[in-house]
């Protein structure tokens, strides 16, 4: 093998473990975690899930007042992925010991929005861009 085959043959080794490693299907979700305000300015939202994938999904919902959790009456939450017309979902939202939760099942990696909305002595909402992988 002369030089040249030896350099061609390493950078096609190369270039394939670096497709290798930059696929999707490799990688691991990481964890989302991000708080608003909001549209009213009364409540803040803090959503988290360990991790953001295809398939089903998670998300853990606080709702604050002056910095203090509150409860609210009604709580919905409803993704949609507009990029690609995939209309609202609303998810069964159940109260846990730190807030609520709602399951979901985003059926693509890609950009989703998830609406809040709250509703009870104070309302309030906001919306949440989450990037699944």
């Amino acid at each position: 093998m002369n030089r040249w085959q030896v350099k061609s043959l390493l950078l096609g080794a190369a270039s394939a473990l670096l497709v290798f490693s930059c696929s999707g299907a490799e990688q691991d979700a990481l964890p989302f975690n991000e708080e608003m305000p909001g549209k009213a300015r009364v409540l803040t939202f803090e959503l988290r899930a360990d991790s953001l994938s295809e398939g089903l999904n998670t998300l853990e919902l606080e709702v604050r007042e002056d910095g203090e959790p509150v409860q609210v009456d009604t709580v919905f939450v409803e993704i949609h992925m507009p990029d690609m017309g995939h209309h609202g979902v609303q998810a069964e939202v159940l109260p846990t010991p730190r807030g609520y939760e709602a399951e979901v099942v985003f059926s693509m990696p890609g950009r989703w929005l998830v609406d809040v909305a709250v509703e009870g002595e104070v309302s309030d909402s906001c919306q949440f861009v989450l990037e699944v992988q």
